[in-house]
């Protein structure tokens, strides 16, 4: 699945509150995967990047992620952070600042981009990893990408809903 098309479905995940509506929107996703992307996805959607047990964050903070759009989108960082006071999301404001249409990337291959930047050691290694991550993204891809890489995600889905989701998928 390209990640715009996973983009889409959370654009819907979060445009609602009803947890029935949220686990056949999942429902809907988890059928439109590869079975290999489903693991992907299921951390993902619950805003994590592995197993909570794992421990794994990506160690960006909202900092170095205003710096990273900087760099990516040619803004300055002041620019960028009093968007973020207005807006109170680093997500929407690189929405709003990319302008080019993105590589149209696989959602394997962005997970792997943010699982890199999470393993990463050196932060001026894992600022680069998402400097190039956000240069291939679409404005839409960068909004979800950017939440993800802070665990921002908010979208209000649980382990009990995905569970609903993954039952209801495998009865469609």
């Amino acid at each position: 699945m390209l990640f715009a098309d996973f983009c889409v479905f959370l654009e819907k995940l979060e445009a609602t509150s009803s947890r029935l509506e949220m686990a056949d929107i999942l429902s809907k996703l988890f059928n439109a995967l590869l079975p290999e992307e489903a693991r992907i996805c299921a951390y993902l959607v619950l805003g994590q990047i592995e197993a909570p047990f794992k421990g794994l964050e990506t160690g960006l903070s909202d900092k170095l992620v205003i710096e990273g759009i900087s760099k990516a989108c040619l803004v300055k960082q002041d620019i960028i952070a009093k968007h973020y006071k207005e807006l109170g999301d680093l997500g929407l404001v690189t929405k709003s600042l990319i302008n080019w249409k993105g590589r149209s990337l696989e959602l394997s291959k962005v997970y792997n981009e943010i699982l890199t930047i999470a393993n990463t050691k050196a932060m001026l290694n894992k600022l680069m990893g998402f400097i190039s991550l956000l240069k291939g993204l679409s404005p839409i891809e960068a909004q979800f990408a950017v939440r993800i890489v802070l665990g921002k995600l908010r979208l209000g889905v649980g382990e009990s809903t995905i569970i609903e989701a993954l039952a209801l998928s495998l009865n469609e």
